[in-house]
């Protein structure tokens, strides 16, 4: 971050605060919605559930990811070679993510 330039630092951080503050505006009702629907006694199950669900998740999604990227940036890449490939890469993981977060028509 300190070797970026401001515009750019901006251009990165900007959207990590909206994305941060989006997720965490989210999980707690997500959470609450989960454990209300299920009988008290069984409060912790659901607790539980949606935590083991919501890491898992998130640590199958940050794998292929990672893997789309580094493929488009390919084995043994020099700097500009990196920088091509990881924003071809992270192309293709907005598309993606836009495709599977998108709400289906019913």
């Amino acid at each position: 971050m300190i070797l970026l330039p401001l515009a750019a630092a901006i251009v990165f951080i900007a959207p990590t605060i909206v994305l941060g503050l989006g997720m965490g505006g989210s999980i707690a009702p997500t959470q609450i919605a989960g454990i209300m629907s299920l009988p008290r006694k069984r409060s912790g199950l659901a607790s539980g559930r949606i935590l083991t669900t919501r890491q898992s998740g998130t640590t199958m999604g940050i794998a292929v990811l990672g893997l789309i990227i580094a493929h488009h940036v390919g084995p043994d890449p020099d700097a500009s070679g990196f920088a091509t490939g990881f924003v071809d890469g992270f192309r293709v993981v907005c598309g993606v993510a836009g495709v599977v977060t998108s709400p289906s028509q019913r």
